[in-house]
């Protein structure tokens, strides 16, 4: 699209005055339009994770169910969805994209850090279901 575009650009510049051309406008309108879908699916690739979508069974994938708890035995059921969203049962907990990212291939007893009632918060991992 970047070549179609700068020929254009090139041809309806040799129209005349710039600021009265209608032509070289909207080529100039769309070719900044290009340049801003381009740059959003760079930091789209930029900020994915790559995850398997059938992890082995002692790592954490898409699709699993994570139960985790607190050294005061404070539960958490996290759920990783394929669309790299994660719930939780817990309202006050704070859940960031950053979030999928920390939990994604991590195993059963590993650590992991999440924003409960504003302060961070260590959890456990205790068990790993993985979806069928």
């Amino acid at each position: 699209m970047r070549p179609k575009l700068r020929y254009q650009l090139k041809s309806t510049r040799s129209l005349g005055d710039l600021s009265e051309n209608a032509d070289y406008q909207n080529i100039k309108s769309d070719s900044k339009h290009n340049e801003s879908k381009i740059n959003e699916i760079k930091s789209t690739l930029i900020t994915a994770t790559i995850a398997n979508e059938t992890p082995t069974s002692n790592r954490i994938g898409l699709n699993c169910t994570v139960i985790a708890k607190t050294k005061q035995n404070v539960i958490i059921i996290l759920t990783i969805e394929d669309n790299n969203k994660v719930t939780t049962n817990s309202t006050n907990v704070n859940l960031s994209p950053k979030t999928t990212k920390e939990l994604l291939f991590k195993k059963r007893s590993d650590k992991f850090v999440l924003i409960t009632s504003g302060i961070p918060t260590i959890y456990k991992i205790i068990t790993i279901y993985h979806k069928i």
